[in-house]
């Protein structure tokens, strides 16, 4: 069970808009592997089908709105029962 009292997964980065994760790679480059791969991954393809002619619409976690959606589904595929305030 998840207990969420913003009413929305993802905290500052869906609740503050935040268009843009600092990182998702290493200094090097090499990108990061496991859950935030998996999240930044599914939000950008997600992004580049609802992009409206913009190539650079989904580089990065840039869509608050399908983050939240990505977030959302990911628990609930795992089997988490969520509660929101």
């Amino acid at each position: 069970m998840l207990l969420e009292s913003s009413g929305v997964l993802g905290g500052a980065i869906t609740n503050g808009i935040v268009t843009r994760l600092s990182s998702t790679a290493s200094r090097d480059r090499k990108p990061f592997g496991g859950l935030i791969s998996e999240i930044s991954s599914e939000t950008c393809r997600l992004a580049k089908l609802y992009a409206v002619n913009d190539d650079n619409a989904a580089d990065t976690l840039c869509a608050p709105h399908i983050l939240k959606y990505v977030l959302l589904k990911l628990v609930a595929d795992a089997g988490v029962e969520i509660l929101f305030h």
